[in-house]
C-alpha cells in the first residue's frame, strides 16, 4: 500500500485529489492539507505538493526539505516557456517528477507508483534537456543531480537507484563531471559538490 500525503493549498484541487486516489485500491491518503505544516513525512512514501503562484524561493525550500524523508511529486500549473524552467527548478530541489494537477487520472496514479517505487518522473518537456547544459552552467541537469547525490553521501549504488538509471550510466556522468570541472580525484568532486549545494541549496533525497 502506497501511503501518500497531498498538499495544496487550493480546496478545489485539494477536493478533486482526494476523490482520485481514494478511488486506488493501493494508495492511502495519509495526509490532505493546505500547507506542510506538521507533515510527518518520514512515513509517507510519497507526498503530492502543490503551491500557489506567489511561493516563490518557499518553494525551493519546502521541497527540499520534504525530499530528504520522502518522495516529492509537484504539481504546477505553469504553462509555455516557463514550463521547463518550473520543472528543472523542481527536479534540482530534489522533487522525482513534476507533473500538472489536470493531468489524465492514469497519469497521476502512475507517477505516483512511479515515485513510490523510487524512480524519476520526468515530464516530456524536460526530458530531451536533461542532457543539455544551460547557457550559465557546464553541467547538464542529470549531471548536477548526480553531483548533487554525492554532496548527500550517495554510494554509485544509491545514486543510480534514485534516478532510475544503470550504475554504468552514474558512472560515465561522474567521469564527464570530473573531466568538465578539471577534477583529478574523489576527494575533489566531494568537495566540489558540496560546495555546489551549499551555494545554491540543491539537495535529493533517499
Amino acid at each position: 500500500m502506497i501511503r501518500l500525503g497531498i498538499i495544496d493549498p487550493r480546496p478545489v484541487i485539494l477536493h478533486g485529489l482526494r476523490y482520485v486516489f481514494n478511488k486506488a485500491q493501493e494508495v492511502t491518503i495519509e495526509v490532505s492539507q493546505s500547507n506542510t505544516n506538521g507533515v510527518p513525512s518520514n512515513t509517507l512514501d510519497v507526498v503530492l505538493l502543490g503551491f500557489c503562484p506567489s511561493d516563490g524561493v518557499a518553494r525551493g525550500r519546502q521541497i527540499t526539505e520534504l525530499s530528504h524523508k520522502t518522495s516529492v511529486l509537484i504539481l504546477s500549473w505553469a504553462r509555455g516557456p516557463e514550463e521547463r524552467e518550473e520543472a528543472v527548478r523542481c527536479l534540482r530541489a530534489g522533487a522525482r517528477g513534476v507533473l500538472h494537477p489536470d493531468a489524465p487520472v492514469n497519469t497521476l496514479l502512475d507517477a505516483v507508483r512511479t515515485a513510490a517505487a523510487g524512480r524519476m518522473v520526468i515530464p516530456n518537456e524536460v526530458s530531451s534537456f536533461l542532457e543539455t547544459p544551460a547557457a550559465t552552467d557546464q553541467l547538464s541537469l542529470r549531471e548536477q543531480q548526480v553531483l548533487d547525490c554525492i554532496a548527500n553521501g550517495y554510494t554509485h549504488g544509491q545514486i543510480a537507484r534514485h534516478l532510475g538509471i544503470s550504475r554504468h550510466t552514474v558512472d560515465t556522468y561522474v567521469k564527464r563531471i570530473r573531466g568538465k570541472l578539471n577534477l583529478g580525484n574523489k576527494a575533489e568532486l566531494t568537495r566540489a559538490a558540496v560546495q555546489a549545494v551549499s551555494g545554491f541549496g540543491i539537495r535529493h533525497a533517499q
